[in-house]
């Protein structure tokens, strides 16, 4: 079973304007160029930032962060690699908070106290909502005043399943991961919530890809460890039957669902600007629409209506294309900082193939086309993750069997590597 195969869809490169020859190679040009502006608006960021290392910011390295996971045990938070990450003083700027967002290609900073203990998190939602769209200056505006403070965070020894099902409760995308050792009671086991110094940071979008790679890896494996594994009655091991079921389990529900029935839940219509629309008023339709995008159309083409879809822009845009590089918001049209001419997919899309074309595409949005180029709704990363986990249905399962289920593919992988190996050493 491939859980993450894309299906081919001649209708996921739609787009609303007819998608000619010339405009898509004009398309190409154009986003060629919009990469190599960004590059440049990161590499200056880069420069900008590299003198306030210890003053007004920290960033954990990857190599802390690995030898922090090598200390703790299987199961722990620090086995679902935590990404390494930059925690401001309560005292930066939110422009430099974009600086460090842009250079380090991230879109969530954490916030630290005199005592560098955690205390809050700023994510390029925050920036959008609470200063850009608040008509604030983000050169002389504290991460203190917009950073959603004392946020849910775990300790680096806590385990996998209390975060995952922390980031599933509250639906956060990010959690932070903190180091704490009095969490850990006289007996070794986990004591309490974290409020210690910041280790790094978990994606749930991340931990969804990466479970799913496993599954994957985990459910080829447990077809080539024995023959009778098609034989359910001739499974001796509880284990494996388990293994068998959940995959196959898995592979039902993932199959099924499509953008069109995501879609038809939505009360809403996604935000709409025109290409002269400034960066302030796409940031207020933002906020108005609990939205991390607005898509951008061509109304010259069509003045009774909404006319082709020029582009999108999103938050991510905002805080490298703006904030970061110093453009003034409420002066500069979305055509000049806005992705043009996105990636789209048809209602069909299931929702697993789209998150795999966001995964492979490195972004975070997809408009939805129906096969007479007509837009019917935009989805974002955040919410088909957790539809993806609905699918998956926790409740039944729980996380724990799939870290059981996991761990269990794992070791029986090794033990089969060993004796095909006998000479080689465990170190």
């Amino acid at each position: 079973m491939n859980v993450f195969a894309m299906m081919e869809d001649p209708k996921s490169s739609l787009v609303s304007d007819g998608g000619s020859e010339d405009s898509s190679v004009a398309s190409a040009d154009r986003r060629a160029t919009l990469k190599i502006k960004d590059e440049t608006i990161r590499r200056r960021a880069e420069t900008q930032i590299a003198g306030s290392a210890g003053t007004i910011a920290t960033v954990t390295s990857e190599s802390r962060t690995r030898r922090r996971q090598r200390r703790y045990r299987p199961g722990t938070v620090s086995s679902l690699n935590p990404a390494f990450a930059v925690a401001l003083n309560e005292n930066a700027t939110v422009y430099e908070a974009a600086a460090y967002m842009a250079a380090k290609r991230t879109d969530a900073v954490l916030v630290t106290n005199d005592e560098n203990l955690l205390s809050g998190i700023v994510t390029d939602k925050d920036i959008t909502y609470r200063c850009l769209a608040e008509g604030l200056n983000p050169s002389d505006t504290p991460v203190s005043r917009i950073m959603t403070p004392n946020p849910v965070s775990v300790s680096a020894q806590a385990s996998a399943t209390d975060a995952l099902n922390k980031m599933v409760a509250g639906h956060f995308r990010h959690l932070p991961v903190v180091d704490n050792e009095d969490d850990y009671a006289d007996n070794g086991d986990y004591d309490g919530n974290s409020s210690g110094g910041v280790v790094g940071i978990l994606d749930i979008t991340k931990c969804l890809y990466n479970a799913l790679e496993k599954l994957e890896v985990a459910f080829e494996s447990s077809q080539q460890l024995d023959p009778a594994v098609e034989n359910r009655s001739a499974l001796s091991d509880d284990s494996m039957v388990e293994v068998a079921q959940y995959a196959e389990y898995l592979k039902q529900q993932l199959a099924s669902p499509d953008l069109a029935g995501m879609l038809s839940q939505q009360s809403t219509s996604p935000p709409v600007v025109g290409l002269h629309a400034s960066v302030m008023e796409a940031a207020r339709k933002m906020k108005v629409t609990r939205e991390t995008a607005v898509l951008v159309f061509n109304m010259d083409t069509m003045p009774s209506g909404l006319g082709q879809l020029a582009g999108i822009f999103t938050t991510k845009d905002l805080v490298l294309r703006v904030v970061a590089a110093k453009n003034e918001p409420s002066s500069t049209p979305v055509l000049r900082v806005m992705t043009p001419r996105p990636d789209c997919v048809s209602p069909e899309t299931p929702v697993l193939d789209a998150l795999r074309k966001m995964h492979t595409g490195k972004y975070l949005h997809l408009p939805v086309v129906d096969d007479s180029g007509m837009v019917e709704g935009l989805v974002d990363v955040l919410k088909l993750t957790y539809s993806t986990l609905d699918q998956c249905d926790t409740d039944r399962w729980g996380w724990a069997s799939v870290e059981h289920f996991l761990g269990h593919c794992v070791r029986t992988r090794a033990r089969r590597r060993r004796r095909s190996h006998p000479s080689t050493t465990t170190r």
